[in-house]
C-alpha cells in the first residue's frame, strides 16, 4: 500500500471507467431489455431469480467477473514481488456456482 493508505495501481479493484472501457459490456448496458431486467433487480433484488438463467444476463456477469479477474488481488506489504505481478486466474466455474446456489434457493422458494 502506497504512502497514505493509498493502494498502488496493481492493488486496486476495477473501478467505473474499467467497466466503461469494456466494449461488450458497454453495449449490453446499453440494450433496453438488459436496462431493465437490471432496474427491475435493483428495485427488488428476489427479481434475480427469474432473470439469472438469461443469456445475455449471464454474459453481463462474466463480464462483471472478468474485470475482476483482470486485476490482481490486493497482496500484504511483505509479499514477493512475482505474486504482486502474476496475471490473476480466470475462475469461470465462479459464475455457475452462483447460477446453481439461486436455481436451488429458486426451487427452495417454490417448494414452499
Amino acid at each position: 500500500m502506497a504512502e497514505g493508505g493509498v493502494p498502488h495501481e496493481a492493488e486496486r479493484l476495477p473501478t467505473l471507467q474499467d467497466f466503461l472501457n469494456n466494449q461488450e459490456l458497454r453495449s449490453l448496458y446499453e440494450d433496453p431489455e438488459i436496462q431493465m431486467i437490471f432496474t427491475e433487480i435493483e428495485n427488488n433484488p428476489n427479481t434475480i431469480l427469474q432473470h439469472h438463467n438469461h443469456p445475455k444476463v449471464q454474459q453481463v456477469l462474466r463480464l462483471i467477473q472478468s474485470e475482476f479477474d483482470r486485476q490482481p488481488p490486493p497482496t500484504d506489504q511483505g509479499a514477493d514481488i512475482e505474486q504482486m505481478t502474476r496475471p490473476a486466474q480466470t475462475d469461470d466455474d465462479d459464475i455457475q456456482d452462483i447460477i446453481r446456489i439461486l436455481e436451488q434457493e429458486e426451487n427452495n422458494s417454490g417448494s414452499s
